[in-house]
């Protein structure tokens, strides 16, 4: 089991990971997905918190950069500058 913050007990915690083991492949991966959407959405939201002045266009910038890193986000810049009339 993780260690550190943690408000579920360990019995609560085995139970879940065993549902997650035992559950279909369609289900993991809805799961998957799920957790995946929640975590972008929360890193967004916190870009826009630590750059309030920043465009949405900005904002997907810097998580680029975050996730990908500085070289990728420069070149995403690059084109969506080249896509503006």
């Amino acid at each position: 089991m993780p260690r550190g913050l943690n408000d579920t007990t360990p019995e609560a915690a085995r139970v879940h990971l065993d549902l997650v083991r035992n559950a279909p492949p369609g289900r993991r991966l809805r799961l998957a997905l799920s957790l995946s959407r929640t975590l972008m959405t929360l890193s967004r939201e916190r870009l826009a918190r630590a750059l309030p002045d920043a465009s949405p266009q900005e904002i997907g910038l810097h998580f680029v950069a975050a996730l990908y890193g500085p070289a990728l986000a420069e070149e995403v810049r690059t084109h969506l500058a080249a896509q503006s009339p």
